[in-house]
């Protein structure tokens, strides 16, 4: 599509772009390092359980990588989400008394 000069591709990936990003400002507000945003907890679950969801197809892509010639980029971006979900997995638990108790 990008190639063949459709404006769509860039909609979206500016649209994920500035998803990452509240993403990332929630991150940094759950690690304290900002105010507190708004419905944080529920968000850094959210945000946890999507990047995880994602990883899921991380063997499934393997497979298809070593028997089907499919592009490794895909099992580059199922192994991106799986840290970045473990690692908000990580500050969910670590920082949980203090995102269900404000101050």
């Amino acid at each position: 599509m990008a190639a063949q000069g459709s404006s769509i591709t860039t909609y979206v990936s500016a649209t994920l772009a500035f998803l990452f990003a509240i993403w990332a400002l929630y991150a940094f507000s759950g690690a304290g390092l900002i105010r507190p945003f708004p419905l944080l907890r529920f968000a850094l679950i959210a945000i946890c359980v999507i990047y995880l969801l994602r990883a899921m197809f991380l063997l499934s892509e393997i497979g298809m990588v070593v028997n089907q010639g499919y592009p490794f980029r895909f099992v580059v971006f199922s192994t991106v989400s799986l840290v970045a979900g473990l690692l908000y997995l990580f500050g969910i638990l670590r920082r949980k008394v203090s995102l269900t108790h404000p101050g």
